[in-house]
């Protein structure tokens, strides 16, 4: 029996069409049992942010300049109520530090072991890189007006008054084995609360800082409470603790 060729292949096509149908009706079919559940989540209520306050200090402001080194004549002043130490170039404030003072933090400096950070005009009299206190920079106390104190009220021989102002006039350290005390660092290992035997203590970064730009020499002036005219601190900034 001979089949024709177009027969044949049309046969083929039919089967192949109806294999097509069969597949597609079963894809749908099978799709038509998928089920998605889905599971509700309760999210907490996040109440919105109507207000962010950023609060920058005027010493944020001054501390974030570069400074423009070497600095124009120097000097240091020490405000003891702010607990704030104030690097200047010239007439410019160019950083401004948090300190702690001796743990009579109030008081001038009388004698030896009183515990009180010194007030007056001082200089950097040392820089001690190998202080047990990270770095240290040693003040010019006791000065001449501490000299004339101890001796009229007789905390100090003759001879130890000489040898202070023989010192302060070549600029050089006083002695610091009298009764007035002396060995007062501007240094650091902190400045959270008043821990110090009469020194002004930084933080280490800050003294890190500090240390690398003021000399032997800098003008120190330490103050009870700075003069208006003299310190920019921001208004309503309190003692340290």
């Amino acid at each position: 029996m001979k089949f024709n060729a177009k027969v044949i292949a049309a046969l083929v096509l039919t089967l192949v069409f109806i294999c097509c149908i069969i597949l597609i009706y079963e894809k749908i079919k099978i799709k038509e049992h998928y089920v998605i559940h889905s599971t509700p989540v309760c999210l907490p209520q996040v109440k919105p942010i109507s207000e962010i306050v950023i609060r920058i200090t005027e010493e944020d402001l001054i501390n974030c300049v570069p400074l423009s080194l070497p600095l124009v004549n120097p000097h240091i002043e020490i405000a003891k109520r702010k607990r704030r130490l104030l690097l200047y170039s010239g007439e410019e404030v160019v950083r401004m530090y948090k300190v702690a003072l001796g743990f009579n933090p109030i008081d001038d400096k009388g004698r030896q072991g009183d515990g009180c950070t010194p007030e007056g005009e001082f200089y950097i009299s040392r820089k001690n890189s190998q202080s047990e206190y990270y770095l240290s920079l040693g003040i010019s106390y006791p000065n001449a007006e501490d000299a004339q104190r101890g001796l009229r009220e007789g905390i100090i021989t003759q001879t130890q008054y000489g040898a202070i102002m023989l010192a302060l006039r070549s600029h050089e350290m006083p002695p610091w084995d009298t009764p007035l005390g002396g060995a007062i660092y501007i240094h650091g290992c902190g400045s959270q609360r008043d821990w110090t035997l009469g020194c002004i203590a930084l933080d280490n970064e800050n003294i890190e800082e500090l240390y690398a730009i003021v000399s032997n020499g800098t003008p120190v002036f330490i103050y009870g409470d700075i003069p208006p005219d003299r310190l920019h601190l921001s208004k309503g900034e309190e003692d340290a603790s």
